[in-house]
This record gives C-alpha cells, structure tokens and sequence, in this order.
C-alpha cells in the first residue's frame, strides 16, 4: 500500500489495554490487505510495524528511535510497573512520543491528563480522539475522578463524574466513540458473542455486531477504528467497517483470564464480573493497597497465590463474598476445574498470570 517507501510505525502506549488494541489493529490493517510487523510474528517487508510500549520505556525507546508515524494513548492509572512514576509524571514521559510523532496522535480523550497532551505546542501530527458516551463512563473512571469524588465513608457510594465529562461533547475531532452497548445482535438474538456496540464514527453512527459480551472490549475496538482509519487515510468506514470488526475474535482461553495491574483494570474486571465461578490468583510481592480502595460485589469463589489470605482479609472486612482460600495455586486450579460449570473467570495479578502460563491456562 505504502509503495517502496520504509514502513509506517504505530506505537501504542499507556497503562492499561495497550495488547489488546494492538491486537485488534493488526488484524483490521491485515484484513485491508496491509502487512503487518509485529513482535510475535516478524515480516522482513512490512507496510507497518505495530509497538506496544509501557510509559516506564519511553525514555529508552526514544534513546534508539526518534520518529513515530501514528501514536495512540490508551490511558494512565498508577501500576505496580510504573509506581515510581507519578500520573503527571507519566503524562510528561507520553508527551515526548507526542512531539516526535509525525502524522497522526490518537488520545483518550476522556482523561484530562491525556486530552491535554494534544494541545502540545511542539506537536507536529495531526490530533484525533476517541471515547465513550456519558452513560457508559461509570465503568472506566480515570484514577482522578475515583478517588477524589468516592465518599470514603460511604463504600457503596458511585463516585461522581467531575466537571470534565460535561465539557467532551465540544471537542472537536471526535473520531471515534462508543455511544452504547446492547447484549442483543443486531439479528435480535441474546448470548454469548451476540452484543450490538454503537459508535460515533467521524459523526456518524455505526451499529457493530461484536464476538465478545465484554464492554471493555466493545471500548478497546473504538481506538483501534480510531488508528486504522487515519493510516488508510480514512478509507474504511459503513458496512466494509462494520464487517471487519465483526470478523475480528478476541483471544480467549475456556476459562477467561483478566489480568488486574492497577486500580483501572481491577475495577473494570469487577464491573464487568459475571454470576459465574471465579477464581482469584493473587502471586505477587508488590504492594497491593489498590485492592482496599475497589468494592467486590460478587463472590470470588476461590482465592489463590502467595497473597490469597492478605486477599482474604481485605474482603473480610469490606464484608464482600468469597469462598474458599488455597494459597496452592495446583490445588486451587484443580478444585476449580472440578467445578461443574461450562463457563468460568479468573482474575490475576501480572505474576498471577504468569504462574497461570505455567501450567497451560491461558493461552
């Protein structure tokens, strides 16, 4: 597509999801016929290479590459990873990848922190967004709108929206947003992998069967429409849009593995936690505070890792539901599979997952 030029570059960075876009990125640009370079499966004669990289990197990564061709920010909460890095402090290493990026820069745009990095004065790319609607915002609040809005006494208390959200609507260049979220297809049909998500594409709204009952991957599909389209140029859009999408299967194993690194993705698994057998594995040594900071609302069957009873005494005293402790993660995995339910989850911390690819169970 590019001709004989040198190939594109799209790094996509931020705490959370930066994998899961990439993957949907890749299959989009793949199905437009585009060749694709990406760390698990390397071209020698690519159109575009496509880098997933954590803010704590940036420096780095910058010290052996100085342009970027497409740049998305998918969000910034404090991690484990990175928790030497205040959020300000994050933003200000992101906005170095703002200033070297050539054509264009995708931001989140309903994280302040992050829509700002598009008024830089040094940016040379064009600056596009992409979102989701007011009345689905509850489920991915930033850290600033948590923890400064929760009523601390109150525990089951919603936090607030603040003031920004009221001022989205007036952002120019909107690109992409996701208005709402429907277990029903299109077809009129309810199940597993028959959702309807409905996104503001460029101003027009675009109904988008999905293969995933998840919202946060109904919201992981607007950056990635976002970025595809400004590398085609925006020559994908209506139904070839619409069925490219539909086409794309996200990677799940039989039991769905969610990976919890931070408050914003513990918080976004617990939303979206079904009425299902859970198991929770909690293997590492980091400090965990963010644990006493989220509401659990339904039971974790199963607590397991070297954590499992620090896990334990937090819900305890929060008086959430949980079930039974096996710090053993083989035993805890054996009780699990015995269990007779067809669809389970687990959630678990990074080395969690770890342990978890160690035994074959995800992926």
């Amino acid at each position: 597509m590019f001709g004989k030029k040198k190939s594109k570059t799209l790094v996509i960075t931020g705490t959370n999801a930066k994998s899961s876009v990439a993957r949907i990125i890749t299959f989009l640009l793949e199905h437009q016929g585009l060749v694709v370079n990406t760390i698990e499966n390397k071209q020698r004669k690519a159109d575009i290479d496509v880098l997933t990289l954590s803010p704590e990197k940036i420096t780095e990564f910058l010290g052996k590459n100085n342009t970027i061709d497409f740049l998305v920010v998918t969000n910034i909460a404090w991690t484990n990873d990175n928790h030497y890095l205040t959020l300000d402090e994050t933003a200000d290493q992101i906005s170095q990848l703002v200033k070297v990026t050539k054509d264009t820069v995708i931001l989140y745009r309903d994280d302040e922190r992050i829509y700002r990095l598009g008024e830089s004065k040094d940016k040379k790319a064009n600056v596009l967004y992409f979102g989701i609607d007011d009345k689905l915002r509850k489920n991915f609040l930033n850290d600033d709108e948590y923890f400064t809005d929760r009523k601390l006494d109150e525990f089951d208390t919603e936090p607030v929206l603040d003031t920004w959200v009221k001022k989205i609507s007036y952002i120019p260049n909107n690109e992409v947003v996701l208005m709402d979220f429907s277990m029903m297809s299109l077809g009129g049909e309810y199940g597993q992998g028959s959702c309807t998500a409905v996104y503001s594409v460029n101003g027009f709204k675009q109904w988008i069967n999905l293969s995933s009952d998840k919202l946060e991957y109904a919201f992981n599909i607007a950056p990635a429409i976002a970025v595809v389209r400004a590398v085609l140029k925006n020559d994908l859009q209506g139904q070839e849009l619409s069925l490219s999408v539909t086409q794309y299967r996200p990677q799940l194993d039989l039991d769905e593995v969610f990976e919890i690194s931070n408050s914003t993705s513990l918080r976004v698994a617990l939303n979206g936690q079904k009425n299902i057998p859970t198991m929770f594995v909690v293997q590492d040594s980091d400090d965990l505070k963010y644990f006493w900071t989220t509401n659990f609302k339904k039971k974790i069957d199963i607590i397991t890792g070297n954590q499992a009873y620090d896990l334990a005494v937090r819900l305890f005293y929060s008086f959430s539901p949980y079930g039974k402790i096996e710090p053993d993660i083989d035993l805890a995995l054996e009780m699990f599979n015995k269990l007779s339910n067809r669809e389970k989850q687990i959630f678990a911390t990074p080395k969690g997952i770890d342990e978890l690819n160690k035994r074959g169970k995800n992926g």
